[in-house]
């Protein structure tokens, strides 16, 4: 976790700088959409995607990032056990950010 950490650092000073996210409502929009791209990789993931096709979706280093981080989690065979991946995995990346972030 901590490449994606120093990732997830890196790129939400980035994107937090720029005034259209300046603000707490930004910054906790930013970390949201980061949970929902965490929730819909690990869901392929856990759908048994290749990770080389899932990559293809990569347009950044952050989202390369994710999508390795969830490759590195086991594949479960029962709905729950999936579907409790895809929550805890949107709740790490989740975490990750807002410790970055200052939500005022």
């Amino acid at each position: 976790m901590t490449n994606l950490k120093t990732t997830v650092m890196t790129t939400l000073f980035f994107a937090v700088a720029q005034p259209a996210l300046a603000g707490a409502e930004g910054e906790q929009h930013v970390c949201e959409s980061m949970g929902e791209l965490a929730y819909m990789v690990m869901e392929l993931r856990q759908d048994g995607v290749p990770m080389s096709q899932t990559m293809q979706i990569s347009d950044s280093e952050l989202v390369k990032s994710i999508v390795v981080e969830a490759y590195d989690h086991p594949r479960f065979s029962t709905q729950e056990y999936r579907e409790r991946a895809a929550d805890d995995f949107r709740n790490e990346v989740e975490v990750e950010c807002y410790k970055t972030v200052d939500l005022g």
